[in-house]
């Protein structure tokens, strides 16, 4: 019988594991996420696999000696033996820990063998245990935000980011927050302080102080509860907190305190965290879609790089979405219960849910308690969704907006239909086991030739295993960040961009940025590559990597021709959408002179001309307002 063990341990096993993601091992299961193997329990609960380290007890204390030889030729050591007979092994260093736990199964020599995994540290917060949403063992959904799901190798503070919330303010002086004091404002009071109000103690603006405390509270401070992102005992993400709401009193349809979001300041304190640095920018509210806010966005996204996340909104009865999560540059963020089931508006093109009900977070210390229940809805799976992007980042400062997108849909666990549930489930864990070892590498060395009065030509170094290349630019007129999609290639390393014609940079009317990423047969899409860009004039359209003849222009304003001038010049201008326009001249005492302009034009490059005869010599000022989109103005001299 000893030979017969030995000729069983030297059979060849082949690739019986080398495709699955599931395995069953003797009475564990065990599943690989992201390259990394997880040991699942009768919880549901996942504990990373301990890959070196097998325990094993015996069938008979006398094959011991046999056994002993057979884990040598595996390179297995013994690392301890307790009384009662368990043997804990040491396996190499870059081994199977499956094929090594089958080659022990098959000798038959054990009586149990088990593979070992990691235990979870529990966060000390007072407030853990209630935070099912980031772990739980009751299975309730949870986006497995915790020590030993990612705290452990990131928790904010490798590179801290700063998280803007537009809210009705947050606590300025609760212990378990860090607050970028410096750049926080108030634009609901105009001052620094953006202190929520208690209303005499009727009502407890403790909104965005919970939005805060999901996002970024201390943890394992012996304090209140966890955030997402806000660090293991150590400096992580702060928080940027700018009031744009208050509770107000209504006596209609009954008595009730609630929030009032005040439009108007909403564009200001989006600009204001996109010039401020805030990289993040959560937005739990809804209000009326409007032109100040849409351009709020539009720098926030094109001009710096911010990632926008919004609330979808809790109308679970007709679905209907609410607005910035409506805005196609803005991730939209629904919910799910406890028992699975979708909550919030879902009439939209949602990005992943997260968990909405019955959430324990931080409240306004003046509240009489420092954190406790805060309630359901959106605004809360919006945060947990900021909390992830900020862990990202900071793994990885050189994510772009476009990248955390991807990378978060993608790393959702499907939990239905799209509809309701979008991309799935957020999973921090996921997000960032992604980010360590990616499903689809960048490509790599990318290039551009770009000689005046030619093409621009693209080129990258191929990428093993994948399907295909998006190819992605933006153009300095909308603004840097503002990538699109504008071509795929199925074949080859290189692309022409033969909608524009490389300028010089001392003539050229804008630039154009560019940028590849390589994508796998599942369409799953690698962080985009390194930029490369050139000076252009006008760029065209293209649907599908095709080339149509119809050409899309930027908002631009030209010089006049002549100038100066006498009586009559051109004035010309181009306009990147059908939009209404004012194209208005004025002296200057600011008055104006003449109306050339006041009507919805289409668009393309346009020409007015101006006949000054009845105007006197002087400098005059000429201005175009593009549905306040697009505003420039310019000098003319008319000399008589």
């Amino acid at each position: 019988m000893k030979r017969i063990f030995v000729i069983l341990l030297l059979t060849v096993f082949g690739n019986l594991f080398a495709q699955q993601t599931t395995l069953q091992l003797g009475n564990q299961q065990v599943i690989n996420i992201a390259n990394r193997w997880y040991l699942t329990d009768n919880s549901g609960m996942k504990f990373q696999v301990d890959t070196v380290s097998i325990t094993v007890k015996l069938l008979e204390t006398e094959n011991d000696y046999i056994f002993r030889q057979i884990i040598s030729t595996l390179g297995v050591s013994i690392e301890k033996e307790n009384k009662l007979g368990f043997i804990d092994l040491v396996l190499p260093t870059n081994s199977k820990f499956y094929k090594i736990f089958s080659h022990l199964q098959q000798t038959g020599l054990c009586e149990t063998i088990e593979v070992n995994s990691f235990g979870e540290i529990f966060s000390n917060d007072p407030g853990f245990p209630n935070q099912y949403y980031l772990l739980n063992s009751y299975g309730y959904p949870k986006i497995n935000a915790s020590y030993n799901n990612v705290w452990w190798f990131e928790d904010g503070s490798t590179n801290p980011v700063t998280v803007a919330i537009i809210d009705e303010g947050v606590d300025q002086t609760h212990q378990d927050i860090r607050l970028e004091t410096t750049t926080d404002w108030d634009y609901v009071d105009e001052d620094a302080t953006p202190h929520p109000d208690n209303n005499n103690g009727q009502y407890d603006e403790d909104h965005g102080t919970g939005i805060a405390g999901i996002i970024a509270a201390k943890a394992n401070n012996y304090l209140d509860v966890a955030g997402v992102a806000g660090g293991y005992n150590s400096n992580a993400t702060k928080i940027m907190s700018l009031r744009v709401g208050e509770g107000e009193y209504s006596g209609w349809p009954a008595p009730v305190w609630h929030t009032i979001i005040k439009t108007s300041k909403v564009d200001d304190a989006i600009i204001h965290a996109a010039d401020n640095g805030a990289k993040v920018i959560n937005m739990s509210f809804g209000v009326a879609q409007n032109s100040s806010i849409e351009a709020a966005i539009n720098y926030a996204y094109n001009k710096k790089c911010c990632v926008l996340i919004a609330a979808s909104g809790n109308n679970t009865a007709n679905g209907l979405f609410g607005y910035p999560a409506s805005n196609d540059l803005v991730m939209a963020i629904s919910g799910i219960n406890k028992d699975w089931t979708r909550y919030g508006s879902w009439n939209g093109d949602i990005d992943v849910v997260a968990p909405s009900q019955d959430i324990y977070t931080l409240k306004n210390s003046f509240s009489g308690s420092t954190w406790g229940y805060w309630g359901t809805g959106t605004s809360a799976s919006s945060p947990q969704v900021a909390g992830v992007a900020a862990l990202l980042l900071s793994r990885n400062p050189n994510l772009l907006h476009i990248d955390l997108r991807n990378i978060i849909n993608q790393t959702a666990n499907s939990v239905g239909s799209s509809t309701f549930f979008g991309n799935g489930l957020l999973k921090a864990d996921n997000s960032l086991s992604w980010l360590e070892t990616p499903w689809v590498n960048s490509p790599q060395n990318v290039s551009i030739t770009k000689i005046v009065g030619t093409h621009p030509v693209i080129h990258w170094s191929a990428v093993t295993g994948v399907e295909k290349y998006y190819i992605y630019r933006s153009n300095s007129d909308w603004g840097r960040y503002g990538f699109v999609k504008v071509a795929t290639v199925s074949s080859g390393t290189s692309w022409t961009d033969n909608s524009v014609v490389v300028q010089h940079p001392r003539f050229a009317l804008s630039t154009n940025y560019y940028r590849v990423a390589s994508v796998d047969s599942n369409d799953d899409i690698s962080i985009l590559s390194n930029e490369v860009f050139c000076g252009v004039n006008a760029t065209s359209k293209e649907v599908g990597g095709e080339e149509v003849d119809e050409l899309v222009y930027d908002y631009h304003l030209y010089n006049n021709f002549p100038n100066p001038f006498n009586p009559s010049t051109t004035i010309k201008f181009s306009l990147k959408e059908n939009r209404f326009v004012k194209l208005e001249v004025f002296n200057l005492l600011g008055e104006k002179v003449a109306q050339l302009i006041n009507r919805k034009i289409e668009t393309g490059i346009h020409e007015v001309s101006l006949n000054a005869e009845k105007l006197p010599s002087g400098l005059y000022i000429y201005r175009l307002d593009v549905a306040g989109k697009y505003v420039k103005s310019r000098k003319m001299l008319l000399l008589k």
